[in-house]
């Protein structure tokens, strides 16, 4: 009888005494790899919680320094606002990214050297240039899609072609909530262009290249990671100075050579 009035106590003392929960938010780029990341974490950790929502680069510092996420995820550096805001705030690099202009198929194969301007690309999205002809694609009406604001694959896009993150372009753009949804698109339709990651191009979506003062640009790995490529990035997680041990551990986790082999698989380049 004592032995089984003991084992409830043991069983709860075998628990931890505390919730290990990791709240994560923001940039869907980031999440494109902390999803898997996560997921084989807990397989090795299954005493701690991971749960991931997006939001867009904006909404995952924003989460930190508000104390709604215990890490944050961005795509982009921080804009000075934001900065001034950070002090406590730690910037950890998982990985390199590229931003890279999209279109389908169909537009692909009629783009001579399959490349834009800059100024092309600036005049399509201003809604100055309508139809691919213009440019020397198909005869066919241009769909520009866009992000939603706080999306730091858009600041990234926008700063570079437009010369300012929060320069005004086409009323008309078809406006996406993540990246999923901007490959979609593009990739059903004969006439859109739009902006992804990276990793988000296959046989079915192609990214151009980016002529700017005379030289052609490619988003290939080698341009990326020494950042010749004008829309190469870093890929951020935040946190305060003071988390949990747990945290910290997942972060290991991440730019271990497990973590950084999913982060290559996830199509992004990894920091070592």
């Amino acid at each position: 009888m004592r032995t089984l009035l003991l084992l409830p106590a043991l069983l709860f003392l075998a628990q931890p005494l505390y919730a290990q929960i990791i709240d994560i938010a923001g940039s869907t780029t980031v999440m494109a790899f902390m999803e898997p990341a996560a997921q084989a974490y807990r397989r090795m950790h299954p005493e701690v919680t991971i749960n991931i929502r997006g939001g867009g680069s904006g909404a995952g510092a924003a989460s930190v320094m508000d104390g709604r996420a215990m890490l944050g995820m961005m795509s982009r550096e921080p804009e000075e606002p934001e900065l001034a805001r950070m002090h406590g705030i730690e910037r950890v690099r998982v990985g390199y990214d590229a931003v890279a202009v999209v279109v389908s198929s169909a537009v692909y194969r009629s783009l001579p050297g399959h490349a834009l301007s800059r100024g092309d690309v600036a005049a399509i999205y201003r809604g100055e240039v309508r139809n691919w002809q213009a440019v020397g694609g198909p005869d066919r009406r241009i769909i520009t899609v866009d992000k939603v604001k706080h999306s730091g694959t858009r600041y990234v896009f926008v700063n570079y072609v437009l010369s300012d993150p929060h320069a005004a372009w086409a009323t008309d753009s078809v406006i996406v909530d993540s990246n999923g949804e901007m490959e979609t698109l593009v990739q059903i339709s004969d006439q859109a262009i739009g902006f992804l990651p990276f990793g988000g191009t296959d046989r079915h979506l192609h990214a151009i290249g980016l002529m700017d003062q005379g030289r052609l640009f490619f988003p290939d790995a080698a341009h990326v990671r020494d950042g010749s490529y004008p829309l190469s990035r870093s890929l951020y997680v935040l946190h305060k100075k003071k988390v949990p041990d747990y945290a910290r551990d997942f972060i290991a986790f991440l730019l271990s050579a497990e973590g950084q082999k999913i982060l290559s698989a996830s199509g992004y380049l990894p920091v070592k």
